[in-house]
């Protein structure tokens, strides 16, 4: 593995485990983008039992919120 794929993989290791003391039940996320460490963080937080809400704002012209509107409920989030 090259230095910076070491480098990302410890960086989204170490924000995947910082998050766990963030998201916590009954807060509300405001999302902006489409980030794949982001959207592991709240799949991962759904999954053991955070309930929270998210608010997507929308991009153009990928429509990245409405994407991520459809990858969240296809997660039940």
């Amino acid at each position: 593995m090259n230095n910076l794929a070491l480098t990302s993989s410890k960086s989204i290791s170490n924000i995947s485990k910082y998050s766990k003391t963030l998201i916590r039940d009954g807060i509300t996320i405001l999302v902006h983008g489409n980030s794949s460490v982001v959207k592991n963080v709240l799949i991962n937080s759904a999954r053991r039992g955070i309930k929270f809400n998210i608010i997507l704002t929308e991009s153009m012209p990928d429509n990245q919120g409405k994407n991520l509107q459809h990858y969240f409920e296809q997660n039940h989030i």
